[in-house]
């Protein structure tokens, strides 16, 4: 009997200094691979500094991805590049991602709600 599992990556970034949310941030995740890493998708973080990325393609319980997460801001400027992690069975499981205080949401226009 198989069991249909969507996975996906759910997390929010806060001000590391504030912990306030981070809303507008772009956020992609990344399967590694040896040559070049599959993109898997990407979301932007709503007011609550929350993101969601489905993956699809990620439904055999026996080959979830390892994959890791880079946070981007304006003009893709990359703000954050997390360690590599296997994607969880768990549904409520989230990462949190703590940005330090040299891009603070404020200093973009972030965090404004």
């Amino acid at each position: 009997m198989s069991r249909d599992l969507a996975y996906s990556i759910r997390g929010r970034v806060i001000d590391a200094s504030s912990g306030r949310p981070l809303n507008g941030l772009h956020v992609r995740a990344y399967d590694r691979r040896l040559i070049w890493d599959d993109c898997l998708g990407c979301d932007d973080t709503d007011v609550e500094g929350s993101f969601r990325i489905p993956l699809n393609g990620a439904t055999d319980p026996q080959a979830r991805p390892e994959v890791y997460v880079v946070v981007y801001g304006p003009q893709l400027h990359q703000l954050h590049f997390s360690q590599q992690f296997q994607v969880a069975d768990d549904p409520a499981a989230e990462l949190r991602i703590a940005l330090q205080t040299a891009v603070e949401g404020s200093r973009y226009g972030y965090g404004q709600g």
